[in-house]
Formats: C-alpha cells, sequence, structure tokens
C-alpha cells in the first residue's frame, strides 16, 4: 500500500511540476504596437500598415481600384521618406477540383522601418505616396493608432466571422 501512495504522489508532483513549468512559459502580458491607417478613429481602412514582425512594415490595400507599383512615406518631423520594396510571391490558380492549375506572381510591398523606429514615436501622422510607372497615383494621410493585443488574441484559433 505504502508502494502505491509513493509511485502516486511521484506522479501527481512530476504532473504539477510539468503543469507549472507549461503555465509559466506562456506570455499572458498585453502587448502594444503601432499601426497606421487612413481612418482617424482605430479601425483598419482601406489602406494600413504594420509590423508583421520588428524589422519591417508591411502593406495592406484594400480598395482594388487604382493601380499602383511603388509607395514612399514621409515623415513630418524630420522631412525624411522611405521607398517601399517589392517581396515577390504567387498566388495559386485552382481549378473546378481545387487543383492548382497556374500561378500569378504578385508583389507585397514592405517599408525596411524598425518598429521601434524614433520616427513613428514622433509623428502622429505621416503622408502615403502611391505611384505607378513613376508617376504620382495618389496621395493619403495616414493616422498612427494605438493597438492592443492579449493572450487570447495570440492564440492560434480559428476566425468565427
Amino acid at each position: 500500500m505504502n508502494k502505491i501512495l509513493t509511485k502516486g504522489l511521484k506522479f501527481y508532483s512530476l504532473f504539477y511540476l510539468g503543469f507549472i513549468l507549461s503555465v509559466s512559459a506562456c506570455d499572458f502580458s498585453t502587448h502594444e504596437y503601432y499601426i497606421y491607417s487612413n481612418h482617424k478613429e482605430g479601425t483598419l481602412g482601406e489602406i494600413y500598415f504594420l509590423w508583421p514582425d520588428s524589422s519591417q512594415c508591411g502593406m495592406t490595400i484594400n480598395d482594388s481600384s487604382f493601380q499602383y507599383d511603388g509607395f514612399k512615406l514621409y515623415f513630418p518631423s524630420d522631412k525624411s521618406t522611405v521607398k517601399s520594396h517589392c517581396e515577390s510571391y504567387y498566388d495559386y490558380i485552382r481549378g473546378s477540383t481545387d487543383s492548382v492549375i497556374d500561378s500569378v506572381e504578385q508583389c507585397a510591398n514592405y517599408f525596411k522601418i524598425n518598429e521601434f523606429d524614433p520616427r513613428i514615436e514622433a509623428n502622429e501622422l505621416v503622408l502615403l505616396y502611391i505611384f505607378n510607372r513613376n508617376s504620382l497615383v495618389r496621395v493619403d494621410t495616414m493616422f498612427r493608432d494605438k493597438e492592443t493585443q492579449d493572450f487570447i488574441d495570440r492564440l492560434p484559433l480559428p476566425k468565427l466571422h
């Protein structure tokens, strides 16, 4: 009877130790980061950019009605500009049987701006110049907004909407 009790105690103590170590490895803190969007009140506009990693920021454009092939950001605080660069990727075209029948090369535009660049903190707004074949197509004012992300937001759960 004493052997069974000590084996059970060893099992449960190892189980609780493993559980405590796995929970302590989780990051339950709230993260704050900046986004820029062409809507002022914290909602993502038709054009916005944010940092998928801390070394560069990526663009998202929801309006497909205009053609573009380059971007430039203007920071009013120090009158500096940053040009975008293209990173190619392929979009796969699928047939009726869901098999890949073709692919189209696409361009993802990124800016080499660190998430903690002092220009981000110094500028509540930046100007986004949109070019097509070296011609200026559009200028948008991008407003800075602070986003928060808690532990639940970072879980890899499927979106329900």
